[in-house]
């Protein structure tokens, strides 16, 4: 008695509905894979930019003066990340390369 009156109750909030309709078990559909790939791609280009943003600002506050070769070094940094695939060796290969060779020419 008490489902019969809960299923009138449903039938009277949406009022073009039918009974079937309203006791329908509601489907959810999965996200779709593309979808969420370039969602998580936007935030890693947003995270990335940040991170040089971020840089480009500390070294214009601290000397006063817009340094433009932190941008030569993420672009180094990504090359050196890009080469180590190619080579078909695995990216956490290619983290201390890009470390090492940031390092490197930034001494000299």
């Amino acid at each position: 008695m008490a489902a019969a009156a809960a299923g009138a109750r449903r039938r009277r909030d949406r009022p073009g509905a039918t009974a079937a309709a309203v006791l329908a078990p509601q489907t959810t559909r999965a996200m779709d894979p593309i979808l969420i790939t370039n969602v998580l791609n936007v935030v890693y280009e947003v995270s990335t930019l940040a991170v040089v943003v971020l840089g480009l600002a500390v070294v214009f506050g601290l000397l006063g003066v817009m340094n433009l070769a932190h941008g030569e070094f993420v672009m180094i940094g990504a090359y050196c990340a890009f080469f180590v695939q190619e080579q078909d060796l695995p990216f956490l290969a290619a983290v201390p390369l890009a470390l090492l060779t940031c390092a490197l020419l930034g001494l000299v």
